[in-house]
């Protein structure tokens, strides 16, 4: 880094352990009330699996893939439930990976 440049802050994890299932087949990874932390959402069909928001950044967007994978080895769909960083910049860590769904607005 050179001089006068600042460091950009990293975005804050997801914390590291499984997901809690609130519901048959209905999992959260959750949040434990870390700012620019959202709760995700994996919820397991018979045919596919729909992953709800990858919270920010690469580290998480694999976090929250490895813990789909851990579930189920069904497709992946994935959807964003709104544009805010902390919902959906971990998105690439997907690519290949699942079929990406977003709200054309």
């Amino acid at each position: 880094m050179s001089e006068g440049q600042k460091e950009m802050p990293r975005a804050p994890l997801l914390p590291e352990r499984p997901p809690v299932e609130v519901a048959p087949r209905v999992h959260v990874l959750t949040d434990d009330r870390i700012d620019l932390v959202p709760n995700v959402g994996i919820v397991v069909g018979d045919d596919e699996a729909l992953v709800v928001d990858t919270a920010m950044g690469v580290q998480n967007g694999d976090r929250v893939l490895a813990r789909a994978r851990e579930l189920t080895e069904r497709d992946l769909v994935l959807t964003i439930t709104h544009f805010h960083p902390e919902h959906g910049f971990g998105a690439q860590s997907f690519e290949g990976s699942a079929r990406i769904v977003y709200n054309r607005r």
